[in-house]
């Protein structure tokens, strides 16, 4: 069997590839949106103070980055999920 072969969508093989592609691919991005714009809850309350501390930044400037990043690890796994999956399991 050709590596084609599996990812077609008549193989379950396949489809839970391209499922867990559009999941790991959509979920950071939203997630990412989210703590950027704060738009669920004002994530700046659950983050510990001595963390912004660390690099002598804003708690909101702080998870302005953090929201950067996880937007930039969706769109890194939507391009190339063979290596940046594993980039986006290290920071989850």
């Amino acid at each position: 069997m050709t590596r084609l072969s599996t990812l077609r969508f008549d193989n379950p093989v396949g489809q839970a590839f391209r499922l867990m592609r559009v999941i790991c691919t959509v979920a950071p991005i939203l997630f990412g949106l989210d703590t950027f714009f704060n738009l669920m809850v004002n994530w700046t309350s659950y983050l510990a103070p001595w963390i912004p501390n660390l690099f002598h930044v804003s708690p909101q400037t702080f998870m302005h980055g953090v929201g950067i990043v996880e937007i930039c690890a969706g769109i890194l796994v939507g391009i190339w999920p063979q290596y940046f999956a594993y980039v986006l399991t290290l920071w989850l």
